[in-house]
């Protein structure tokens, strides 16, 4: 049986196995170099042997296809007016109509709001709105929408009041087919099953002041753009008690209606107004006061009137006769 070639104990017997020459000399040096790469290079391959066939087969897969960025239901057309170029927030002063884009951010779990601010609570809505809340609070005004009070807790609980906003989600499939439904349609009851039954109002949230720093921000910003559970904080919210505890949220997503995450969506808002009221025309005749008064007739001169011409001469009495005339 052959005995396994030992490693050298020593420094000179280690060189010569591994082919390289011990002399101190310059020329034994240089030759050796030869043989020291061939020592490392079979070490490296002896090494890196097992993962050559990992190597390899990663090599041959496709290179992966860059991901396209989805794309927006549709472009607003001239009609409607953008109110700041970093959002995507429209508004049709012909129409009433408040447009904001999005994305869907969550397709399963318990809902404190429908929509909020991009990078805020996407963990607890189903869109996230590519707008500060304020612009829309903005949009809604201009549009002739009357806010808040928003909800209030404290002596007792009265609920959001404001204009009733009618929230519509627009998005297209995979084919490109265009789908329009009410938002609620995207809410679920947790204790019924059914989509949520109630109008947003809008309760226009508030404004706080940094002393400090000297400047103002718009609560809903934060987070409370369009709120199912009340807040006090919520540009729109709904009309009923609806807590924002964990363990009493009463609105879960509507999973099988919501399309994929990352879908593109529109979310048109449309405040209910008062219809508005007729424009008088202005009067084709004059007013009474502007009428020439008639004269009024006394009876005298109505008699007058009726007699002939020369009856109707006053009659002068006769002149009396001086003694001149007498004689």
């Amino acid at each position: 049986m052959t005995q396994p070639q030992k490693l050298g104990s020593t420094a000179r017997e280690r060189c010569q196995l591994l082919g390289l020459n011990s002399s101190g000399s310059d020329q034994a040096r240089t030759t050796s170099i030869p043989g020291l790469c061939t020592a490392i290079v079979m070490v490296l391959l002896s090494v890196t042997a097992l993962t050559v066939l990992p190597i390899r087969t990663w090599a041959e897969e496709p290179p992966a296809k860059p991901q396209t960025k989805p794309e927006l239901p549709f472009k607003p057309g001239a009609n409607w007016m953008r109110l700041t170029v970093d959002h995507e927030v429209w508004i049709d002063l012909k129409k009433k109509e408040l447009l904001v884009g999005g994305r869907v951010c969550l397709r399963e779990g318990m809902l404190e709001m429908f929509a909020c601010p991009k990078g805020t609570k996407e963990h607890e809505a189903v869109v996230a709105a590519n707008t500060a809340a304020r612009y829309a609070h903005a949009g809604l005004v201009a549009l002739g929408a009357k806010p808040g009070p928003p909800v209030q807790f404290q002596p007792e609980y009265k609920p959001a009041q404001g204009t009733e906003i009618e929230i519509t989600v627009i998005w297209k499939d995979q084919q490109g087919k265009e789908h329009r439904v009410r938002a609620q349609e995207w809410v679920k009851h947790t204790k019924t099953g059914k989509a949520l039954e109630y109008a947003w109002v809008f309760a226009g949230s508030g404004f706080w002041v940094d002393e400090q720093a000297g400047e103002r921000y718009y609560y809903a910003d934060g987070g409370e753009f369009i709120c199912v559970s009340n807040f006090s904080t919520a540009m729109l919210d709904l009309p009923i008690e609806s807590s924002d505890a964990n363990e009493t949220l009463m609105f879960t997503a509507f999973t099988e209606r919501i399309p994929p995450r990352e879908t593109r969506v529109y979310l048109l808002l449309t405040p209910k107004l008062p219809p508005a009221q007729p424009v008088k025309k202005p009067a084709t005749e004059p007013s009474a006061a502007a009428k020439p008064v008639p004269a009024t007739k006394s009876p005298a001169s109505e008699e007058t009137a009726k007699k002939p011409p020369s009856e109707a001469r006053e009659k002068v009495p006769p002149a009396k006769k001086t003694g001149d005339d007498q004689r």
